[in-house]
């Protein structure tokens, strides 16, 4: 059997390239049964989409149920495996890619969600549709593909950062304070 990650879990594969630090891979549970029972992780994100069946993943101690269709962003360095055994009919697709890739123009999102997420299940068939076109991009790799994928990873994180308050910095006061100003002279 092949090693895939050192004693620690940590993921020995590289991820994409140097200058693209993005890659698609597609397995299922008949073609690579072994590969997907090992727990690993990796300083790269990963979303997981079930192509074909449901599917659970389990990141560090917790499980997450996928139905067809559905997907899961994996943040960084945290322990998960995908789960066949339930489904041995089942077929998933991760794309995993460096934080670097990303320069999001909203500085700390990435912190904030590092600090507050283990995982985060995208259940929204619209964002859905996007992570499969990020997909078949980074397979078909037709010219330009990269920016295809930039902008679904936007999109992405957009819905995320507008679905998750907690990513959102605090807004200031400063009309309110104003205001309060006002009133109170």
């Amino acid at each position: 059997m092949e090693k895939y990650t050192d004693s620690s879990f940590h993921e020995l594969t590289k991820h994409g390239t140097n200058e693209f630090p993005f890659a698609t891979y597609g397995d299922s549970y008949k073609v690579c049964k072994d590969r997907f029972y090992y727990s690993h992780y990796h300083e790269e994100l990963e979303i997981i989409y079930a192509r074909r069946n449901d599917i659970d993943v389990i990141v560090n101690d917790t499980e997450y149920h996928l139905d067809e269709g559905e997907s899961l962003l994996i943040n960084s360095n945290n322990i998960h495996r995908i789960c066949h055994s339930e489904y041995p009919e089942s077929t998933v697709v991760s794309n995993v890619f460096s934080n670097k890739l990303i320069r999001l123009p909203i500085p700390d999102i990435l912190d904030a969600l590092n600090k507050r997420y283990e995982a985060i299940p995208i259940k929204d068939n619209k964002i859905n549709q996007t992570i499969w076109r990020m997909i078949l991009s980074g397979r078909e790799k037709e010219n330009g593909y990269q920016l295809s994928i930039i902008s679904n990873i936007f999109e992405v994180f957009s819905y995320i950062y507008s679905n998750y308050n907690e990513l959102k910095p605090i807004e200031s006061n400063n009309k309110n304070n104003d205001r309060i100003k006002q009133a109170l002279s």
